[in-house]
């Protein structure tokens, strides 16, 4: 699909991806998720876990912007003060989509979503 996804489903469908993996007992570690979003491996990792029906929905330029924003919530942001994440870093993951959400499609994180 060469078409971007509209705000916010950009977000919301990557939080209902990544909360089944939670519903069906998955886990990672903070640390583990950490990782993943150093690497720049976040889709990877999803696309292990649920397959990439869906997740082809994402173009590079979508998944470039997410992994950017992820980036900067790992370096600015304390997961368990900020949003009471200790242990799984899927609920990490949903967290930061919820903020991306807060912050708006024109943040700047996504331009994107400013073409829309």
């Amino acid at each position: 699909m060469t078409e971007n996804l509209n705000y916010p489903v950009v977000f919301t469908m990557l939080g209902f991806l990544v909360n089944s993996l939670i519903d069906k007992g998955e886990n990672i570690s903070k640390e583990d998720m950490y990782k993943h979003i150093e690497n720049r491996t976040i889709f990877a990792l999803l696309e292990e876990k649920l397959g990439n029906k869906y997740l082809s929905l994402y173009n590079d330029v979508q998944k470039n912007e997410l992994m950017d924003d992820f980036a900067s919530c790992v370096n600015a942001l304390d997961a368990e003060g900020q949003y009471g994440v200790v242990n799984n870093g899927y609920c990490l993951l949903i967290a930061y989509l919820f903020e991306a959400i807060q912050s708006g499609k024109d943040s700047g994180w996504y331009p994107s979503l400013k073409s829309k």
